[in-house]
């Protein structure tokens, strides 16, 4: 009886922890490289709708490494802050793979700009995953609990100055996810977030040790 407990727990804990995160629906209207979107700055609206009284942009991507994105008005490439970028609810959301920030976007007949989302904010996004502010982290390392033979989400958010470039998860697969910041488990583990496996002052790793509570 033990033996089959102990085979279907590794099974348990083999499946969940491959399982990708379920993203909302929020997020379907992304914004891809030669679409094209509206804004209309007496409303402060956002839309795929080609309005005559409206900027009129469409999305390319720079050339360099980054993959930093680029709007083009009246023959001229904007540059946006942000990797990748969706519509919702008449808002332009921009997030920034580097920098871990979600923004508001708004344009002033120049630039962009854009208004740093809280995570009380991002709880409308992100309504079943736990944030992890950089600022908590002491040392580069951070403790999480969560209940045992539960699964648990992660969202990595910078609410600090500090620049994660190219940073990615160690042995876990998730490059090709919307954020790559995310991250999911149903057992204990530590997660290492770092430039290329870098361990150095310049590019120093984060330490996430995830520890089972079984209150």
């Amino acid at each position: 009886m033990l033996k089959k407990f102990a085979v279907v727990l590794a099974f348990m804990l083999c499946c969940n922890t491959v399982y990708a995160y379920n993203f909302s629906n929020k997020f379907s209207n992304s914004i891809k490289i030669q679409d094209e979107i509206s804004y209309c700055p007496q409303q402060n609206i956002w839309s795929r709708e080609i309005k005559n009284d409206c900027y009129t942009f469409t999305k390319y991507m720079t050339s360099g490494t980054g993959g930093f994105s680029e709007y083009e008005y009246n023959h001229t490439k904007i540059p946006a802050n942000s990797t990748f970028e969706f519509i919702y609810d008449d808002r332009l959301i921009g997030y920034n793979h580097h920098t871990l920030k979600f923004f508001e976007m708004t344009y002033d007949g120049q630039k962009f700009s854009g208004k740093e989302l809280s995570t009380d904010e991002l709880k409308e996004f992100f309504p079943d995953v736990e944030f992890v502010k950089i600022s908590e982290f002491k040392n580069n390392e951070i403790t999480l609990y969560k209940p045992l033979f539960s699964k648990k989400n992660y969202l990595l958010v910078n609410d600090t100055d500090k620049d994660f470039y190219k940073y990615f998860f160690e042995n876990y697969k998730n490059e090709k996810t919307l954020f790559r910041a995310l991250f999911s488990t149903i057992r204990p583990r530590t997660f290492i977030y770092s430039h290329f496996g870098s361990r150095g002052k310049l590019y120093p790793a984060l330490f996430i040790h995830i520890k089972t509570s079984f209150i």
